[in-house]
């Protein structure tokens, strides 16, 4: 599978993980997990059946408090179901996430979400051009560019997309926002999307590659590279301004524009 050389070494942070993806997400359960469920024998049988919903979508656990809390989420942070059941009982999307696939002429392309606070610092923090196990095909040249660290990062931003003329912060307030914190962060942020500041030109550059990777799938999109460029330039917008620190700038954004089909939709049409 073709994925970026930062992703090679990804592990779960588990209990550890400040912003767990067990807390404030939806968690379906595949058909096949559902008939597992249904076979467990005793207490954790008759809780698991007793902690699940069925709309119109399909099966989901019922998420408990403020927190929206996994009802197998245990006070340390850790799964109730792996430690007693094993891994081999998660759901599809307990197993998967934050982990993404596509497909690019055929061939298969996965990664990590930055959603995730692991993914996010394994992407920041690398300091040499990150490299894409199989090549970029038809995006080699865009990507050559996007790392040419010859040229100012601000530089190569202008090259790839010049953004139109709109208000962005009533834009992104007026869609879908489940996370407060990125509520504040909008309302703090004075809604100019600034010029690229030097210190940080290289974990915005490995921002913009994998804004490039996730997103620009098909030669055709027209969208997928002012996108990206867009995406860079907002998160580092709001770090200038002191909206939050960049990974947890870039891990709210993935949340709140990546993982919303809508949220992402509305972007790509504005950014054309």
């Amino acid at each position: 599978m073709n994925t970026l050389d930062c992703w090679q070494h990804f592990r779960c942070r588990a209990s550890a993980c400040r912003h767990s993806c067990c807390r404030g997400w939806e968690i379906r359960i595949d058909t096949p997990t559902l008939r597992r469920y249904a076979a467990v024998e005793g207490a954790l049988g008759a809780e698991l059946r007793g902690s699940i919903q069925v709309d119109e979508e399909g099966s989901s656990f019922v998420l408990q408090g403020e927190e929206e809390r996994c009802p197998f989420l245990n006070e340390k942070g850790l799964c109730r179901l792996i430690l007693e059941l094993g891994e081999d009982f998660l759901s599809e999307i307990c197993r998967e996430h934050p982990r993404f696939y596509h497909e690019v002429d055929g061939r298969e392309e996965g990664g990590f979400g930055l959603c995730c606070e692991e993914s996010a610092e394994a992407i920041l923090q690398a300091k040499t051009p990150l490299r894409l196990s199989g090549g970029w095909l038809w995006r080699a040249d865009t990507a050559a560019l996007a790392q040419d660290r010859r040229l100012p990062l601000e530089m190569r931003l202008r090259r790839l997309a010049i953004l139109p003329e709109r208000d962005w912060k009533t834009l992104l307030l007026g869609l879908e926002r489940m996370d407060g914190e990125w509520t504040a962060a909008l309302e703090r942020w004075s809604g100019e999307l600034t010029e690229i500041a030097l210190p940080l030109s290289v974990p915005l550059e490995n921002l913009l590659v994998y804004f490039l990777f996730r997103h620009w799938t098909q030669r055709e999109d027209a969208a997928a590279i002012p996108f990206a460029v867009f995406s860079v330039r907002l998160i580092a917008s709001l770090q200038a301004q002191g909206c939050g620190s960049l990974r947890e700038l870039s891990r709210l954004y993935s949340a709140e524009i990546e993982y919303s089909e809508e949220n992402t939709a509305a972007l790509k049409a504005a950014v054309l």
